[in-house]
């Protein structure tokens, strides 16, 4: 009848040798790292065009083969190495509020008339504005480097980087985290151009805790298939 089960033909000699050979092949790949499917990376890196003349002895061909074996190692495809990068931006985006708190506090104080308030106040604005400076420079170098590090060891565990928000929300809060640390000279200076500065630092910062928080929530599925 038309629903009847038609039973899959036997498995030759030669296709059983081919399957049980292609199973030994995979059990090889994944005992070496350098080879592994799901790293995906290459045993070798392609020759590099050679420099003319005197710079020949320049070539970053060893280089290259070294950091190959570098990130192919297995140490940094453990879940506690991929957990880094996740833990440590929560603890960023926790000092991120506190030192847009800071910011705030002092502008805050900045703005208040001349008299007995400002300066009973003057004191504590300038403690929050020098931490301000501080931590956010903390800030700025901690979230840029593990924004680059968390995509560094996506690559050495999956071989690939994948094309979703969190990975273009991550790249224009670096962008944003610089410009913002971009606009500090110019806010020191009592010119025409301290206020536009001082503007621009706050919309640039507010994007930042806004994307920032974006990213605690988008990573956060990431983080169930680590």
């Amino acid at each position: 009848s038309a629903n009847a089960f038609t039973a899959p033909s036997p498995l030759t000699a030669a296709g059983a040798r081919s399957l049980a050979g292609g199973h030994a092949q995979h059990r090889a790949l994944r005992g070496n790292a350098a080879l592994s499917p799901r790293m995906g990376l290459p045993e070798t890196i392609p020759n590099l065009p050679k420099l003319p003349g005197p710079l020949a002895a320049l070539s970053m061909q060893p280089v290259n083969e070294y950091c190959l074996k570098l990130f192919a190692s297995p140490v940094l495809r453990t879940k506690a190495v991929a957990l880094v990068h996740p833990v440590v931006m929560l603890a960023l985006y926790g000092v991120c509020l506190y030192t847009a708190w800071l910011g705030l506090h002092w502008r805050s104080v900045r703005l208040l008339p001349a008299g007995d308030k400002r300066s009973a106040n003057l004191k504590a604005g300038v403690a929050s504005k020098d931490k301000h400076y501080k931590i956010g420079s903390f800030l700025l170098g901690g979230s840029i480097f593990f924004a680059i590090e968390g995509c560094i060891n996506t690559w050495c565990r999956t071989g690939r980087l994948f094309a979703t928000p969190h990975l273009f929300a991550g790249a224009a809060l670096a962008a944003m985290f610089a410009l913002s640390a971009a606009t500090v000279p110019f806010m020191e200076k009592q010119t025409w151009g301290a206020s536009p500065a001082r503007w621009l630092h706050m919309l640039l910062n507010f994007g930042v805790v806004g994307l920032f928080t974006w990213q605690i929530i988008t990573g956060w599925g990431i983080l169930q298939n680590v």
